[in-house]
């Protein structure tokens, strides 16, 4: 679940795993098309 400007968006993933790495920090900007998760 992602929160941003006090709202929450549930992402789906296309399979099964595990969060294996996050590749931003808390408080970045990011854009659209930015990984923000690695799924192992």
């Amino acid at each position: 679940m992602l929160e941003a400007m006090k709202m929450e968006t549930v992402v789906h993933a296309p399979r099964d795993g595990v969060v294996v790495d996050i590749l931003v920090g808390s408080g970045a900007k990011v854009d659209a098309t930015d990984l923000l998760i690695e799924i192992g």
